[in-house]
């Protein structure tokens, strides 16, 4: 069917079952803001018939349980469920693949922070759509830790392809095929490479292996043919070995429809050098590139319905847009349907079915509450509303995200978003927290409401209380290529810290805040840049908070930090820091205490391994003996940012009253946990 057919037939049978939530100011309480997600994810069986989700218990909201449901029963508005799966303890399902028609597998996950995502525990279990036969088929002590799967085996619907380690201080992954009902399994092929990952072809060869060298931490990338034992290195597609490639945020995306091609990302040739997409032909050797865009990186990339090749992929210069490689393909044809149908909304193809006639489909936005829909061809098109993500913040209660971009005093274009809180017009003369991302490098922030994200939620919270918000992704962020990326390596305290004050100048010049009611707020790196750009700029700010922050260079180069115990984690901190301990203690905010004249709010975990306990005891030692004002909140089970909700409520109502007690009027105390 012809694209306008579809879309045309898509837009006059549209079935949305839930009206759009009315646009009118309200406040939440910080508890709504930083619970769990209810529903993390939702995956359609290949034949269409079952959903498989992952949502919250009601007396629990930490913990998850895998449901199954009959697709009908849904449409219909009863929903009916055949099968149930739980965790005994706080361990996350990291999400659900079909394994056939019938099984489901799953793997677990957990949290040690506040601001890292959950890493997996090795374990995968499975289960039938009836809840029958459910087992845990990986995990360390029984066969094989869990780190993916690679692939379907469509010769044999019992088994599938993963990969996996045989004990933790093995490094090498391993790929192993696996009965997904007895838990049976052989090894197939092992990485040449540490600390990395497998790929299998179209037939399900494992082909391509990637990681990183054990002992200098650089990057490497291997190929073999499907009828070869012999690993052929590859890593020149990543590039040479230089600081791009120590950063390399691309490599191997998956193989081509012939199986003799594969779709990869790389630094591209351009000016800026951004990420692009690029297929690589394994016989003749030759690199084709598909598509660059010379401002910003490649973001996503979008699959055919038969994952046998890409096309379109999604780029952030702003708001997010996707872009046709393959205009007639059934996919893009429906994203673009969906997108004129939603219009307000940004809108994903999370899962879909064999034969690409059911999906479903998720919609975000910077003042849309994200939501799951079930969309699908016959009889004829129809979007059926599943659930909200978080059912309890609707739109009215998001804020809207401005793009905008400025020019720094040595020439150089920064972007980012100001963020209006919900029922202001037009802002004017706003009191204003400046937020500063963490990483720094190869991190930015992002545009729309990502329920669980500490950037997004930190923002959201904000402006809920009537802040302004300025996110800025200064020079050494993700996102615009490796030549903006590369301009913050050596420079954390002086040109990055020089982008986030001028940020500050051009919103006062643009007449969006208060020149003064304006305070400075990050954790991780952003923390770390509170407290430095007070110390450079004390008369832009009335107050800094930093959460979590790494506030002493020296101590953080040095193996006390957990970056610092792997070589690739060594070789990045060398790359980005440098060894220089003069210059070290010259960014480091903890030895240039003396300069901070502001109110200073600390937050940071005994148990921080990213920012250690160390760094921040020097820094409060150093405001102390300074004399500026200071207040803590520490608490000695924590780790990289607060975990534990109640934790984290009290840090948002130290901050908030900080930010009140120090740019206000302008904040509504929030009535959190009330």
């Amino acid at each position: 069917m012809r694209a306008a057919t579809i879309l045309a037939t898509f837009l006059a049978t549209l079935l949305l079952l839930v009206a759009p939530f009315p646009s009118q100011a309200g406040s939440l309480p910080l508890s709504d803001w930083i619970r769990w997600p209810q529903f993390r994810s939702v995956a359609i069986s290949p034949d269409g018939k079952y959903l498989a989700v992952v949502t919250s218990l009601k007396d629990n909201h930490q913990r998850y349980q895998l449901v199954i449901l009959p697709t009908d029963s849904v449409v219909n508005k009863h929903p009916k469920v055949t099968a149930q799966y739980s965790l005994t303890d706080r361990k996350l399902f990291s999400g659900v693949f079909w394994a056939n028609d019938e099984r489901v597998v799953t793997a677990t996950a957990t949290n040690v922070g506040g601001f890292e995502r959950p890493f997996l525990t090795g374990k995968l279990f499975a289960v039938n759509v009836d809840g029958g036969q459910q087992k845990m088929l990986m995990g360390y002590g029984k066969n094989a830790a869990f780190l993916g799967v690679l692939s379907r085996l469509r010769k044999n619907p019992r088994a599938i392809l993963v990969y996996g380690t045989r004990s933790h201080r093995a490094t090498k992954p391993i790929a192993f095929w696996l009965d997904v009902y007895t838990g049976d399994m052989h090894r197939v092929a092992q990485s040449p490479m540490g600390n990395g990952g497998l790929m299998a072809d179209h037939n399900g060869d494992v082909r391509i292996a990637w990681g990183y060298n054990s002992k200098t931490g650089w990057p490497g990338l291997y190929y073999r043919d499907a009828d070869s034992m012999d690993w052929q290195d590859k890593t020149s597609l990543i590039g040479k070995a230089d600081a791009a490639a120590a950063l390399a945020t691309g490599g191997p995306i998956m193989f081509g429809p012939d199986n003799e091609s594969v779709y990869f990302r790389t630094w591209a040739d351009n000016a800026a050098r951004t990420m692009g997409l690029y297929s690589y032909d394994l016989n003749t050797g030759k690199k084709r590139l598909l598509y660059d865009n010379p401002a910003v990186d490649l973001g996503g990339v979008i699959e055919s319905f038969d994952r046998k090749s890409l096309v379109g992929v999604e780029v952030y210069p702003g708001e997010p847009e996707i872009l046709a490689l393959k205009p007639k393909s059934a996919r893009i044809q429906l994203l673009a349907a969906l997108k004129q149908a939603l219009p307000n909304s940004q809108v994903n193809i999370t899962s879909w079915t064999r034969d690409g006639s059911e999906a479903i489909v998720y919609t975000w936005g910077d003042k849309v509450s994200p939501a799951y829909y079930l969309y699908s061809s016959r009889p004829k098109p129809r979007l059926t509303f599943l659930f909200h993500e978080v059912p309890w913040i609707k739109n009215r209660n998001l804020s809207r995200m401005k793009p905008i971009q400025f020019k720094t005093r040595d020439g150089l274009t920064v972007h980012g978003y100001l963020t209006i809180p919900h029922g202001v017009e037009k802002p004017e003369n706003m009191p204003m927290v400046v937020y500063v991302h963490g990483g720094p490098h190869g991190i930015r922030v992002h545009w729309g409401y990502s329920p669980g994200g500490f950037d997004s939620t930190a923002t959201e919270i904000l402006a809920d209380n009537g802040y302004a918000v300025l996110s800025l992704n200064y020079r050494g962020s993700g996102g615009y290529g490796f030549k903006f990326l590369s301009a913050g390596f050596r420079h954390w305290g002086d040109t990055m810290q020089n982008d986030l004050a001028d940020g500050v100048k051009w919103a006062i010049e643009q007449g969006y805040a208060d020149p003064e009611q304006v305070c400075i707020f990050g954790a991780s790196y952003g923390g770390y840049a509170a407290l430095m750009n007070s110390e450079r700029f004390p008369d832009l700010y009335q107050c800094a908070v930093g959460y979590s922050g790494c506030y002493d260079l020296v101590l953080h180069e040095t193996r006390t930090s957990d970056t610092a115990r792997f070589a690739a984690g060594r070789l990045y901190l060398a790359t980005v820091l440098g060894t220089n301990e003069k210059q070290l203690k010259a960014f480091s905010p903890a030895y240039n205490a003396d300069k901070l004249e502001i109110p200073v709010l600390l937050l940071h975990g005994g148990r921080d391994e990213r920012c250690p306990v160390d760094g921040y005891d020097h820094m409060v030692d150093a405001i102390e003996e300074n004399g500026t004002p200071l207040k803590t909140l520490f608490y000695n089970n924590e780790g990289h940012g607060f975990y534990e909700p109640e934790h984290r409520i009290e840090a948002w109502k130290e901050m908030l009253a900080f930010f009140a007690k120090y740019i206000g009027p302008g904040a509504t105390a929030s009535t959190a946990g009330d």
